[in-house]
């Protein structure tokens, strides 16, 4: 669970995330489980700073700014950020607002509209890096997993399902090309722009799904 950190859980998001799978933690662990992630993955809390930083910096200027393999721009309506892959998040009518920080201080930040996930309603929200990243991290991911879903396909796959990070596909019983780790091997193919990533699949095959 503390791969959440990842994203700038902080202790209170890492208990109450904890309590979902009904492990208990007091603040005092769940702090300390936060402090060592930070602790030995600098680079991350490094990317969370710049990334915010970045999309406030270029919503306040209108001037893109690239790092980390992504590049932060802005038009009139949206601030864009350009993927590795090539595509576009778009987050609209980006502003520098005040916003309050979890520690009760108010300061100026990035905002844009969106679908606040609590109300439901299209209104103006605030974000931070450890969101932003998640953002692109996800939205790689799927760019990933897009790739994959094509070259199974000219394999002569035929992928009925798709569950998250997971690709189903029938094949014959009789047939031995198509096979579990042909599918592996189409779904870490990348391309050109996914040099770098440690692309890695494992799989299984039967009668029925599962979920591990």
């Amino acid at each position: 669970m503390v791969h959440n950190c990842g994203y700038g859980l902080g202790a209170k998001g890492l208990m109450a995330y904890a309590d979902g799978f009904g492990v208990k933690l007091t603040q005092d662990e769940a702090q300390n489980m936060v402090n060592v992630y930070r602790g030995m993955y600098v680079e991350v809390v490094e990317c969370w700073a710049w990334l915010i930083g970045a999309a406030e910096r270029v919503t306040a200027t209108g001037i893109s700014e690239a790092g980390y393999r992504v590049e932060i721009g802005r038009n009139a309506r949206f601030l864009h950020i350009k993927l590795p892959s090539g595509r576009f998040l778009f987050y609209d009518r980006p502003e520098l607002s005040e916003v309050e920080t979890p520690w009760g201080e108010t300061k100026m930040g990035f905002t844009y509209m969106g679908m606040n996930q609590y109300t439901r309603k299209y209104e103006r929200i605030s974000t931070h890096g450890g969101k932003l990243v998640e953002n692109v991290v996800q939205a790689i991911a799927r760019d990933v997993l897009k790739l994959g879903i094509f070259e199974c396909t000219m394999e002569g796959f035929d992928p009925i399902l798709l569950v998250h990070d997971e690709i189903v596909a029938e094949v014959p019983l009789d047939d031995p090309y198509l096979s579990v780790d042909l599918l592996n091997d189409c779904l870490t193919r990348g391309a050109e722009w996914t040099k770098g990533l440690p692309l890695r699949a494992a799989g299984w095959s039967g009668k029925r799904y599962r979920k591990d």
